[in-house]
């Protein structure tokens, strides 16, 4: 049983068939039309001539194997073959051993050559471009600025070979007797040397895929439309249409016709081509579900691409009255065929390349319209789209929204704020139908949900058309609600903190100390505890008017007690560090602080201190703990504003457990002022405390210059702090070139600061 069953599977590899005593052999070899090169193919005694005759006799073969090749001969010709190095190589086994050459072989050499072209220059060989000689291996290896040449060089002489050309005419004659593995990798390695598509084996394997699609796998299908789709590339200006285009009569003079008729007749490749596209794009339609390969996944989103633009203009060339979208049943077709498509490329592909990313964004936004709540999301769960920003989408999408908005349900509303709010997309049309959607159904929608939704109005730093309306019926919503979910309840107040809207009767509710007695018990009683703190700061800076109950010094900390976590990720891409190294050229070591943290918990990119007469005092930070300290330092804070002094840490960490940031302890920020060579700051001294802000691209809006909300709100606090807020964006430190370009840039900005 094992020989049967081992004998069973070379003839399905193979592709063989036969019975012994069957009737019949077929003539074995392949015929080659040009016949080898005498200086080059010698035909030893035994070999068939090339004009493919049957040897006079031959020993008994397995049955199995198509054209009577033994089981050694079949496939020491095939590995000899696919262990070629050199494209002359593997033409030299093909033309010299035609008696020994099955049509599967003729697939395994020309797949062989593609995979060679393909390869760098240091794995394929350019031959030389004179086909009389052939040099050695040394001698053909490219090195240096050759290497960029050489695969070129190889390609145009290697289609140029008369081996190659007798190779291509033995495939297009014996493409009928391939079976369906041979014939795919055929085309699909044409496809890969670039083979031109009027070539008449490019047509004739076309025809043999055309004529058995029907019988193609679902791998099949996708080599094949792959293939074609290379092979007859749509144009990015003028898409193709689905079908053959028609041609217009010629104009010129009455002979001129029938000369012209048959070259323009004559047009087989175009119509295959297009026919097998059709063919194949409803083979994988039928089951596109079970398709994963990327490659092919993008072909057809370029496919539909070349459709829906063609689709697109030909309804706004029939009608401008209107929408596009609603044009004709055909355009309405592809939108959905696109919308299938789009999700099922989202759920099976995680990473892709930037041009993909585009055309996915642009298919997206064809089919927007299409889209109903389900497929939203579908499309806004998926890890892909999330991780990426799709602007054209989003776009489209706030155009759309008003019109679907009534048959959203509220966790795809909150996916929609929470992936605007990530990649701080400031579209005002879609915050206002957020906005409008959560004055609707504000009574009905719980805490969390309400918190996602108005999240990204503080994030974008935007109040949208009905905000006094808005506010107000949140206030409403959030004193019932407000026990709930407590964590909601306190990132909502920030959120309309940051709008600069203050529910009085929600902060009551926030501060009474039955809240406060319900948190200490909770998991996240931590964060909450930040998020109180920072409130309470927020309180006593901008809502003086407030005179319910406050937050308790027990309970006070401080909101970040380390630079924001963005910041700490996209570190080396901000313009801090070039901006740090200008300061220290400038004004020395002792001249300024780095990343800062000041009470109630806001991080500062650099902290300087500036007297009346524009002089910057050196700044010089220790523990005071710390015995190492020189005995001539000495605190003073008389710089210091009242309202700064309020704020500190009341539950201080042990001293070993102190974390340092700039060199200063995060509950000492104030900082000490050596007497060495400088005097220190006295009550009689007027001394502006100066924080440089390095707003990165990342601290805006996408395509916008308005600062995210919570960046915000620390340039508000901080001047309320008394502090003078220098802004550093990033779109003015782009233009800069070196180092001496921003010490000049700093020392104007330092001129002009008002003091």
């Amino acid at each position: 049983m094992q020989v049967c069953g081992r004998f069973l599977r070379m003839y399905r590899l193979c592709g063989g068939g036969g019975v012994a005593g069957g009737g019949s052999k077929p003539p074995t070899g392949v015929i080659f039309r040009y016949g080898p090169p005498p200086a080059l193919h010698h035909h030893p005694a035994g070999h068939a001539p090339y004009h493919g005759a049957p040897p006079p006799a031959r020993k008994k073969t397995w049955s199995f194997i198509r054209d009577s090749l033994s089981y050694d001969t079949f496939f020491t010709m095939k590995r000899l073959i696919e262990r070629s190095r050199r494209t002359d190589e593997v033409l030299r086994w093909i033309s010299q051993n035609p008696s020994k050459v099955s049509h599967s072989h003729l697939a395994v050499a020309l797949q062989r050559i593609a995979q060679l072209l393909q390869a760098p220059p240091s794995t394929a060989q350019a031959p030389p471009p004179g086909p009389e000689t052939m040099p050695s291996d040394s001698e053909t290896t490219p090195t240096g600025a050759e290497a960029g040449r050489a695969t070129v060089g190889d390609r145009k002489w290697t289609l140029e070979q008369r081996d190659f050309l007798s190779l291509c005419d033995a495939i297009e004659r014996d493409a009928a007797k391939f079976d369906n593995f041979s014939l795919v990798t055929s085309l699909y390695a044409a496809a890969n040397i670039g083979l031109p598509s009027d070539l008449a084996v490019v047509r004739a394997l076309e025809s043999q895929c055309l004529s058995r699609v029907a019988q193609f796998n679902q791998k099949d299908l996708s080599m094949v439309f792959s293939s074609v789709m290379r092979l007859h590339p749509p144009s990015p200006d003028a898409p193709p249409p689905p079908g053959p285009a028609p041609q217009e009569p010629p104009q010129g003079p009455p002979q001129g016709p029938p000369a012209e008729a048959p070259v323009e007749e004559e047009a087989p490749p175009p119509d295959v081509g297009v026919a097998l596209t059709e063919a194949c794009l409803s083979g994988l339609e039928r089951s596109l579900e079970r398709e994963r390969h990327p490659q092919t996944l993008f072909l057809l989103l370029a496919f539909y691409r070349g459709r829906w633009r063609e689709l697109h203009s030909q309804s706004e060339q029939s009608s401008q009255d209107p929408p596009p979208a609603a044009g004709s049943p055909e355009l309405l077709l592809t939108n959905r065929k696109i919308l299938r498509l789009v999700k099922h490329t989202l759920s099976c592909v995680s990473a892709v390349r930037e041009q993909e990313m585009a055309l996915l964004d642009e298919m997206l936004a064809a089919c927007a319209s299409e889209a109903s709540n389900r497929s939203l999301e579908l499309i806004f769960t998926s890890h892909l789209f999330h991780q990426n920003r799709q602007e054209r989408f989003i776009r489209r999408l706030a155009e759309e929204l008003p019109l679907k908005v009534d048959g959203l349900s509220p966790n795809t509303m909150a996916l929609i704020a929470k992936y605007a709010a990530r990649h701080r997309l400031r579209e005002t049309r879609l915050l206002d139908t957020i906005a409008d959607y959560l004055l609707k159904r504000a009574e009905q929608l719980d805490s969390k949900v309400i918190q996602r939704l108005v999240f990204p109005f503080s994030r974008m730093n935007y109040s949208p058309h009905n905000a006094p309306e808005l506010f107000l019926r949140l206030e409403q919503v959030l004193e019932l609600k407000a026990l709930t979910s407590p964590l909601a309840t306190v990132n909502i107040l920030m959120s309309l903190f940051q709008l600069k809207f203050y529910p009085t009767t929600v902060l009551q509710k926030v501060f009474s100390p039955s809240f406060i007695h319900d948190l200490t018990s909770s998991p996240y009683s931590g964060i909450v505890r930040r998020y109180l703190s920072l409130l309470d700061s927020a309180v006593e800076l901008e809502f003086r008017d407030y005179t319910g109950p406050r937050l308790s010094p027990v309970h006070k900390v401080l909101m970040f007690d380390h630079a924001l976590t963005a910041d700490e990720a996209n570190r080396k891409y901000s313009y801090k560090g070039l901006v740090a190294e200008a300061l220290r050229q400038l004004l020395g070591e002792h001249g300024y602080r780095q990343d800062q943290i000041l009470a109630p918990g806001y991080s500062t990119d650099f902290l300087l201190w500036i007297d009346s007469s524009r002089r910057v005092l050196p700044i010089r930070s220790t523990k005071p703990c710390d015995p190492c300290a020189p005995a001539g330092w000495q605190l003073d804070a008389s710089g210091l504003a009242s309202d700064f002094q309020k704020f500190t840490l009341e539950a201080e960490p042990s001293e070993e457990a102190l974390a340092v940031v700039g060199g200063a302890c995060l509950h000492h920020v104030t900082p000490f002022y050596s007497t060495d060579g400088f005097s220190a700051a006295s009550k009689d001294q007027d001394v502006h405390r100066v924080v440089l802000s390095v707003n990165d691209k990342w601290h805006y809006c996408h395509n916008s210059q308005v600062l995210v909300g919570s960046r915000a709100m620390r340039d508000r606090h901080l001047r309320l702090l008394g502090f003078s807020i220098l802004q550093l964006p990033y779109h003015e430190l782009e233009k800069l070139n070196g180092i001496e370009d921003v010490k000049v840039y700093l020392q104007q900005k330092l001129q002009e600061l008002p003091l």
